[in-house]
């Protein structure tokens, strides 16, 4: 017998998933290990894969929907691995477009911080227009 066959035969679920999320998955496997449907951590595993390679979910994405699973509130709302499974990921895209908003403004702020004289002129032009009908406004009523 080879070493890679050794290996391939040997194959732990927990090597199918991110390094930086192992300890997060292992703990919500242990916890829902005894849902029906819930055969070992592969299915979990092979998600987070899925969700990281192929829409741009990130490993604190998911460490932190995974985290959110084991809450006592949502415990009591799963009788089945497919609930756990639905909600998870549910909780990724959450947690990935909320990452996403807060990367966009963060690369709005240091554009704008790149580029002050921009940012000004942008101002002005809108405090200009907001004076032109404040002035048109009033005029209108006396």
């Amino acid at each position: 017998m080879t070493a890679l066959s050794s290996q391939a035969n040997s194959l732990d679920p927990l090597l199918c998933a991110p390094p930086e999320v192992r300890a997060e998955l292992n703990r919500t496997y242990t916890q829902y290990r005894y849902l029906s449907g819930m055969a070992s951590e592969m299915s979990l595993a092979v998600s987070i894969s899925f969700f990281i390679q192929d829409h741009r979910a990130s490993t604190d994405d998911a460490n932190a929907a995974l985290k959110a699973c084991r809450s006592p509130e949502k415990m009591r709302e799963f009788k089945f691995a497919a609930d756990l499974m639905a909600e998870f990921a549910r909780l990724i895209c959450v947690y990935r477009e909320r990452r996403q908003q807060f990367e966009a403004a963060e690369e709005a702020r240091k554009y704008r911080e790149e580029n002050p004289n921009q940012y000004k002129r942008e101002s002005y032009a809108t405090h200009e227009e907001i004076s032109k009908l404040c002035q048109s406004f009033t005029r209108g009523q006396s």
